[in-house]
This record gives structure tokens, sequence and C-alpha cells, in this order.
């Protein structure tokens, strides 16, 4: 689907809609539009099947128009009864989102140790790149034979000014 028919679908509008017009020549309102859907961002965590993750801070969308990612980067933080981090359950994600139907499916998630705000498809489609945050990394996702994304890590080295 092409990305101007998904975000008509999506709830954006051309400009000549009722609504606030934005600089790239669409308008957003303050109601969804008609098939509209929102999605929770649940990571499906063993133990914990309610929780949601917050702070979505970053979407792209792959270059063919079929993929969507968001990534999350905030305090997804879930405590043991000391007020520990629970190890596994306490991390940041991409979410991998198949946008050729009218809904966005849920294909996979990615837990990432750490994000902040560092989200972009490689031009080919094949990969994406995340920031790893306070790590000092770029995390490197390429799709893989069944269709997912496994990651290499890919260490910037800095000594200093992390």
């Amino acid at each position: 689907m092409a990305l101007a028919a998904w975000l008509a679908g999506a709830g954006f509008a051309r400009a000549a809609a009722p609504g606030e017009a934005t600089p790239t020549g669409f308008a957003i309102t303050p109601t969804a539009a008609r098939g509209a859907v929102f999605q929770s961002l649940n990571p499906n965590l063993p133990g914990l099947p309610t929780f949601t993750a917050g702070q979505a801070s970053a979407m792209a969308i792959s270059p063919d128009g079929r993929t969507l990612l968001v990534e999350t980067s905030g305090f997804n933080r879930n405590f043991d009864a000391a007020g520990a981090p629970i190890a596994g359950l306490s991390d940041e994600y991409v979410f991998v989102y198949d946008i050729t139907g009218p809904a966005p499916v849920k294909r996979q998630v990615i837990a990432v140790a750490d994000t902040f705000l560092g989200l972009a498809w490689a031009p080919g489609g094949d990969r994406f790149y995340v920031s790893g945050g306070k790590d000092d990394v770029v995390l490197e996702y390429r799709r893989s034979a069944g269709g997912g994304f496994a990651r290499p890590r890919v260490s910037q080295g800095h000594r200093s000014g992390v």
C-alpha cells in the first residue's frame, strides 16, 4: 500500500478535509478518522500479560511501505517486591508491524536494554538501526530468512563523553 494511502487510512487527510492544516499538506483532527484503530504496545511479557509499554518515541516506515517500526524510550520498568528492577521484564522495545492491510498487525517485539530516539531503515529495507542509548552502541537488526529480525551489536568505542 502506498504511504499516502496508508496515511489516509491511519487518520491523516489532505488539508481540504476538516481539521488543522499541517505544513505537509495533510490535516489532523482531534477525533480519529473513520476506520482508525488504537493498539496498545503490549510486548507479551511472560508473567505480565497485561503490561503495556509506554513512551513510543520514534516510528519508521520501511522503504517499501510494508513495515512499521515503533520504538519505545522511557521507563518501561517492572519491579520485584523489594523494589529492584526485574531483569528481562524491564526493557525498551521495537515493535514490528505489517502495515499492508487495513490495520497494522504486530509481527515481532524486540527487547532492547536501552534506547533513545534513534530509529532508521537502511535504504534497501533489509535492515534497520536502533540507538543503544547510554550503552554507546548502535544496534543493527537484519531481516532473517524467516522474515523476522536478528541483531548484531555495533559498539561505538567511545572512551569518554558518553
